[in-house]
């Protein structure tokens, strides 16, 4: 049998095992993380009825941002780039082509492909996620590529630098992500609707009460088991019933003027 060379071996496996192909829970991603030998952690998470591949926190924080963002409808990790575009559009920006070791062409992936849908409006964005440091990536030449790739598709591209789970609104994320995809996580009595709405009333009536004071008093009100009351706070604000500055270093002692409720309904398990 003849020698393949590496390059010849990723095509083969991207178009056998379609990757980089379909949509929601069809989708395959291009990549999985035990490819990414660089990484110190890795996440596989459940997304859309799927499991969605994302070595390295940084890769993982992105992840978090765009999907608590209210206009995404789908995210593509690892989304393969066509290489003879790739390498051709490296030929006419002059610059140099990433290689497999083997000297051929490497497959180029790009991080996140978003997908993004205002009313009737819908368009994808091409994401490439980097580790936040003290040199800029954004003149790599890699990252060059792949946002004139991109263009040249008609896709918005971005880079999106964060400093992995090291910061408060990537904590917050991840935190509510692990609540959205397993509601009893919450803890008891958060799916309670007699608990939500007397947590409703209190944050609804506290200007710059604390959120734990809130509750807390809340449930004293009522005569509910203190820790009830937190507990239907984090799920209201994992099915984003109530929307806070993600920034912020604790939510359970943010003011309560800080919160917006959008959403009375009560959240069950499901």
């Amino acid at each position: 049998m003849a020698s393949t060379t590496i390059l010849e071996r990723q095509i083969t496996r991207i178009r056998r095992g379609h990757l980089g192909c379909g949509e929601g829970a069809d989708y395959k991603p291009g990549a999985s993380v035990w490819e990414d030998r660089q990484a110190k952690r890795v996440h596989r998470v459940p997304f859309m009825g799927r499991e969605a591949q994302l070595p390295r926190d940084c890769r993982f924080a992105a992840f978090l941002w765009e999907c608590y963002q209210d206009n995404t409808t789908d995210i593509r990790e690892f989304m393969p780039c066509d290489h003879t575009d790739t390498v051709e559009v490296a030929r006419v920006m002059k610059l140099r082509h990433p290689r497999n070791r083997d000297g051929t062409y490497k497959v180029l992936n790009t991080d996140l492909l978003v997908t993004k849908r205002e009313g009737r409006r819908q368009w994808v964005e091409a994401v490439s996620v980097r580790l936040q440091g003290r040199r800029p990536p954004a003149g790599q030449p890699e990252l060059r590529i792949v946002e004139q790739f991109w263009k040249q598709q008609g896709v918005p591209w971005r880079l999106h630098l964060n400093d992995g789970l090291n910061t408060n609104w990537a904590r917050n994320l991840d935190f509510l992500y692990a609540i959205a995809l397993r509601p009893v996580r919450a803890g008891e009595g958060a799916d309670s609707p007699v608990v939500q709405r007397a947590v409703i009333r209190a944050l609804s009536n506290g200007k710059h009460t604390s959120v734990r004071t809130a509750c807390e008093r809340a449930m004293k009100e009522k005569g509910l088991p203190v820790p009830y009351g937190l507990n239907a706070f984090h799920l209201m604000l994992a099915a984003k019933h109530i929307r806070f500055d993600v920034h912020c270093r604790d939510v359970d002692q943010e003011p309560v003027s800080a919160l917006m409720i959008v959403d009375t309904r009560p959240v069950r398990f499901t």
